[in-house]
């Protein structure tokens, strides 16, 4: 994709997506704007989950609230970057590019995960939209994405210490 304001676009998008992630859970691996066979651009956790199921399994065993908690995160980053590129209804963007579909797609299939029926999934959905919107129409976290885009257009692949050197410049 050549196209500077799609390229934009993108870096928006996955650094709404790496700030929420340092906002939620404290870091990420990277995030990066280099495109893929499978991806326009990928912000990468530390987490390394071999089995997602397992993971999701021992951890749903171990405490429910914990894992329900880790997976509402999960959806808020979902969310952040189509929230960050400008959305604002959750219905709107099951109308919108592929990179955006396997994100809401990702976080329907983890609400199922902690609701266990699809007629609760959307109400759920809904309700942690709100909550990633507003946390990223925060001015600050509006700073902070802005910022970490630019950088990503600069070096196109950041760290999550320099994101979070980036996000810590902007709050100061």
């Amino acid at each position: 994709m050549s196209n500077p304001n799609e390229r934009y676009q993108i870096a928006i998008h996955e650094a709404g997506h790496a700030v929420m992630s340092i906002l939620l859970k404290g870091d990420i691996s990277y995030v990066t704007i280099i495109e893929s066979e499978e991806y326009y651009g990928l912000c990468k956790s530390k987490e390394l989950i071999v089995d997602e199921y397992e993971f999701y399994s021992s951890y749903k065993d171990k405490d429910y609230n914990d894992y329900k908690r880790y997976i509402e995160q999960e959806i808020m980053i979902n969310f952040s970057g189509p929230i960050a590129v400008g959305a604002s209804e959750f219905p709107c963007v099951l109308h919108t590019n592929e990179s955006v579909k396997k994100d809401i797609e990702d976080s329907i299939e983890l609400a199922l995960g902690i609701v266990g029926d699809v007629e609760r999934v959307e109400g759920v959905l809904i309700e942690l939209w709100g909550k990633a919107v507003g946390i990223i129409r925060k001015p600050l976290t509006q700073q902070q994405i802005k910022a970490v885009a630019d950088a990503l257009m600069k070096h196109k692949t950041l760290s999550g210490t320099e994101v979070r050197r980036i996000m810590g410049d902007v709050a100061k």
